[in-house]
C-alpha cells in the first residue's frame, strides 16, 4: 500500500481536475526497481511484518519521498 499511496506525488490537482505530472508507466519502468531497494531497507526494519509495513506512516513517507526526488530529478 505504501507504494500505491505514493503515486500521488506524480498527480497534480488543477481546478477541478486531476492529471499527471508524467507518464506513471514509464516513471515506474524507470525507477520502481530503485525504490524498491530504498523500501526493503524498511521491510527488514519491520522484520518482514506486513502489518507494520502496511501500518507505520514511515513507510509511506519513504516512498512519497523517494517519488518526489525522482521525479525532481527527471526534470
Amino acid at each position: 500500500m505504501p507504494i500505491v499511496w505514493a503515486l500521488g506525488e506524480l498527480m497534480e490537482y488543477k481546478d477541478v481536475e486531476v492529471a499527471w505530472k508524467t507518464d506513471p508507466r514509464r516513471f515506474l519502468r524507470k525507477n520502481l526497481p530503485k525504490t524498491l531497494e530504498v523500501f526493503f531497507g524498511m521491510i527488514q526494519i519491520a522484520n518482514y511484518d506486513p502489518q507494520k509495513v502496511g501500518k507505520t506512516a514511515a513507510c509511506y513517507y519513504l516512498v512519497a519521498n523517494d517519488f518526489k526526488s525522482r521525479l525532481r530529478g527527471q526534470g
